[in-house]
């Protein structure tokens, strides 16, 4: 009897502790003074999390999976920043992606792919005012081998093969294309806007089947983390490892971006992401690869973010949702241990 009342003795200041300390976690930013910070809680509160993805909003969004929120203080003089991203911070997992064939596995809100495969989202999204975000490791793959990520913009919902398109013409249907990246094994990548399925023609800023294009070589150690941004006036701008890729050239018409915001309010657009040879930029300046490169080749990307509006699809894994089971699974843990010192 004695030793189960000393046990409960115990026990007792534990469980205050730990009720105290789930108390603080849920408040302790409530009286702060008011800071630029990372939120999963779409800046309804600011993010118990550490001093990187608090350092700024590329780590936030990027890395970190939340909503970059600048301080009131901090945005006064810029009115046309203030305007918010539309939608939600997705985080889609193996569950909102179509597997379209070949070798790939899932991880870490992305996909390794090898050898030739593909892979799709069930989900299209409006994307205008959005972003789409990742990290991307070419290191093991060959010369003249194409890995990419890119939109296209069915007219019904993704399922895969079976509702594929993009802006050449071939047995698919045509619809807009936008390619955030495609790469030429580990040497050059570009970024390609195609709005318009018409055939190609020199220096079209219509943005036709051959596209309005700016290439770039890529790093060395062939890991690269892109964001593309997508303009409410139907503007695409990508970034690689934080420098913008730009300008396109042709440089986008008018009438290129009015496709972009029409369809993109219209059908929206779905993510790709393959790997296979048989054409891949800059090969001005690349090394001449073979089909037989494409076997021993490996892609991986990861840590896969959208803002944007669900218009066709099922509505993918948010952020939120995947912070939420990061840190209901770290709590467990911290009860565990907590009862093992006990016992």
């Amino acid at each position: 009897m004695m030793q189960k009342l000393l046990v409960a003795l115990l026990i007792a200041p534990v469980a205050a502790a730990l009720a105290a300390l789930e108390d603080f976690e849920l408040t302790k930013h409530e009286d702060e003074v008011a800071v630029s910070c990372c939120s999963w809680d779409n800046c309804g509160e600011c993010g118990d999390t550490t001093a990187y993805c608090n350092s700024g909003s590329a780590a936030c969004e990027g890395d970190c999976h939340g909503t970059w929120c600048p301080a009131q203080d901090d945005d006064d003089d810029d009115d046309d920043d203030d305007e918010p991203p539309a939608g939600e911070l997705y985080c889609p997992r193996a569950s909102d992606m179509n597997l379209e064939g070949g070798a790939v596995t899932f991880q870490d809100n992305g996909w390794t792919i090898a050898g030739d495969g593909r892979v799709s989202s069930k989900t299209a999204w409006n994307l205008l005012g959005g972003s789409v975000e990742f990290s991307m490791d070419v290191s093991r793959v060959a010369p003249g081998v194409n890995t990419n990520l890119y939109t296209t913009s069915p007219s019904v919902p993704n399922t895969g093969k079976a509702t594929y398109c993009d802006i050449q013409q071939g047995d698919a249907p045509s619809c807009m294309e936008l390619d955030v990246i495609e790469n030429n094994g580990g040497c050059a990548m570009a970024s390609t806007i195609h709005t318009f399925a018409t055939d190609g023609r020199p220096d079209d800023e219509d943005c036709d089947r051959w596209g309005c294009q700016v290439v770039a070589s890529l790093p060395a150690d062939g890991a690269v983390r892109v964001r593309a941004e997508f303009a409410r006036d139907g503007a695409v701008a990508v970034s690689l490892n934080g420098v913008a890729n730009a300008p396109y050239a042709p440089s986008p018409s008018a009438a290129s971006d009015a496709v972009v915001v029409d369809t993109m309010r219209k059908v929206g657009a779905v993510l790709e992401s393959s790997q296979w040879f048989g054409w891949a930029p800059a090969q001005d300046r690349c090394p001449a690869g073979d089909a037989g490169g494409l076997n021993g080749s490996v892609v991986r990307v990861t840590n896969v973010t959208v803002r944007g509006a669900v218009v066709q699809g099922p509505t993918p894994t948010t952020c939120a949702e995947v912070a939420a089971e990061t840190a209901a699974r770290k709590k467990a843990g911290f009860r565990g241990a907590a009862m093992e010192l006990l016992f």
